[in-house]
């Protein structure tokens, strides 16, 4: 079983990486662990707000045989405009308010399959 919390969020500002995922995609499967690469090997000149990393997934729900979505690897940073960004990377920004967490333990690899859990047990 996979425990979620609703969580009150403040504002967050994040420095991210995304990539397109396709199910059933082997290219996809070498996707988040790049992503990973990428956003630790970024050289900023902003404060780091802590040593989390933030991963959002926007788009089709799993279990859709064409399904596909955008993965976001990012980190959190105190201000999100105070430096221009390489190319590639960009500035999201969470509104504060209720959001959904889990915490995924593992390989980057097996990330799908706590988001499949996710939507399949967990969502109404």
């Amino acid at each position: 079983m996979i425990e979620v919390a609703i969580n009150n969020f403040p504002e967050i500002n994040l420095v991210c990486v995304r990539g397109l995922v396709r199910s059933g995609s082997n290219i996809s499967r070498q996707i988040i662990p790049d992503l990973w690469k990428k956003i630790r090997a970024l050289q900023i000149e902003t404060t780091r707000y802590d040593d989390n990393r933030y991963a959002i997934i926007t788009g089709d729900l799993p279990g859709r045989e064409e399904a596909e979505a955008y993965y976001f690897a990012g980190i959190r940073v105190e201000t999100c405009d105070s430096f221009q960004l390489p190319e590639g990377y960009f500035y999201y920004k969470i509104a504060e308010g209720p959001v959904a967490t889990t915490i995924h333990t593992g390989s980057p690899m097996m990330l799908g399959q706590t988001a499949t859990k996710l939507f399949r047990d967990w969502l109404p």
